[in-house]
């Protein structure tokens, strides 16, 4: 694990996990499980993610999960990048995007940025195509 995720980590667990939890009624909700690719970290680890959309714009992102640390410092920049932006912004996210918030380049860290961005968009996507 590198620095930049390292001390990102440590500032999550002393401040708390801004994203964490979960809301009733989430206009999309997502289960991602190892199943699809190692994400979580170990077999059995898993995530749910829960978000509100209003008006074409994400207006609430929460998860829970268990997972390593990496994959939580992706989550909790994700919610960051995401919250408060419209679904073309965040079809539109990139690894840079992830990179530049959490000051890493780290291999995990990017395989991990690209796995979460290719588990929401193609949601966004369908949502978007129902309306």
């Amino acid at each position: 694990m590198d620095e930049a995720i390292i001390r990102y980590y440590k500032k999550l667990l002393k401040k708390g996990f801004t994203y964490a939890g979960s809301f009733e009624n989430p206009t999309i909700y997502l289960t991602y499980d190892n199943s699809k690719g190692i994400l979580c970290g170990n077999a059995g680890d898993n995530l749910h993610l829960y978000v509100k959309i209003n008006k074409g714009i994400i207006e609430k992102m929460r998860y829970l999960c268990i997972c390593d640390p990496t994959t939580n410092v992706v989550i909790e920049a994700l919610c960051v990048l995401a919250e408060n932006k419209s679904l073309t912004e965040v079809q539109n996210l990139t690894q840079e995007a992830f990179s530049q918030l959490i000051e890493s380049r780290g291999e995990e860290f990017l395989k991990k940025t690209r796995i979460v961005i290719e588990f929401l968009r193609p949601e966004i996507i369908k949502f978007e195509n129902k309306i």
